[in-house]
């Protein structure tokens, strides 16, 4: 959903990319790679019905949402029971709520490890502006099950202590407020300015330890792009200043890959239309590469 073709400049379909696929088998131990794809553009014949957007009619395409989460919530769960790890590439954060749907029914223990700028966890209620990928994170703990989708697009609810964010820099109040009823614990979130207080180990530790304190749950990543800096990946359509260095990002990557239980990963929001020079769009594709690499266990030596 959204951000068109991100996949395909991270993935190095363009002239003078640099293939991913490659570097996937020169740099990890993965060798074996197939690439399925969900499109957006299909007819609305499938769409869930107009009721939905006549009761929200400020959000933006949300008949297509709830009928390409279904897609994409089948083919990664198809993939991981296969016993496959999932790199998903959008595309907005919107993805992750077919992405974790999927991985949570194969692992319904799953911890979610969010990396953003956002919390996205507004709900169709509560959106400003429309956008959905603001609203994932609400979808995946069942906070709209008022609307007449309810509980069939719900079966693999993700509870509240599942839910850990690395990164927040950017969050709505009414979004606070969401939180704080939710009763995330203050473990669970390490702002940006938390990461630069403490250090990147320390809170991605913090943040593991309260969402998986016995150290035996799968995880999944969903790393927005935007919660680096956008000094280091500025071609992404909601950057926010102060954010993660490449660096930390990589490491929270490394980290989660050395558990040996990160079972899948989403990369969003890179957005290489809006680069504003081909050193933005560059350095945004190195980036999201680079953490992908990460992600599988990139070797060094």
């Amino acid at each position: 959903m959204g951000v068109e073709n991100g996949p395909e400049h991270i993935v190095g379909n363009h002239p003078g990319d640099v293939n991913l696929c490659s570097l996937i088998k020169a740099n990890t131990k993965f060798r074996n790679i197939s690439i399925d794809t969900v499109c957006s553009d299909y007819e609305d014949g499938r769409h869930r019905p107009a009721l939905l957007e006549k009761k929200y009619p400020a959000v933006k395409n949300l008949s297509l949402f709830l009928s390409q989460k279904q897609d994409i919530e089948e083919k990664v769960f198809e993939a991981s029971n296969s016993g496959n790890f999932v790199l998903s590439l959008g595309g907005d954060h919107s993805i992750a709520f077919g992405t974790v749907s999927g991985m949570k029914k194969k692992h319904p223990n799953l911890a979610v490890v969010w990396v953003d700028a956002h919390a996205d966890i507004n709900t169709l209620a509560s959106t400003n502006s429309g956008n959905l990928h603001g609203c994932a994170a609400s979808f995946l703990l069942g906070l709209n099950e008022d609307t007449d989708f309810g509980n069939p697009m719900m079966k693999e609810k993700l509870d509240a202590s599942q839910l850990g964010y690395i990164g927040l820099r950017d969050v709505e109040q009414c979004e606070k407020t969401i939180l704080s009823k939710l009763h995330i614990h203050p473990n669970a979130v390490a702002s940006a300015i938390d990461v630069e207080k403490h250090g990147i180990l320390s809170s991605l530790r913090k943040v593991l330890h309260s969402i998986d304190p016995s150290n035996c749950r799968p995880i999944h990543l969903s790393f927005d792009i935007d919660a680096l800096d956008p000094l280091e990946a500025p071609a992404t359509g909601t950057p926010v200043p102060a954010g993660l260095s490449l660096r930390e990002g990589i490491i929270i990557c490394e980290e989660l890959y050395n558990t040996g239980r990160l079972v899948s990963m989403d990369l969003v929001e890179v957005n290489i239309s809006i680069a504003q020079n081909q050193q933005e769009a560059e350095r945004t594709k190195s980036a999201a590469q680079a953490l992908i690499l990460s992600a599988l266990g990139q070797k060094y030596l």
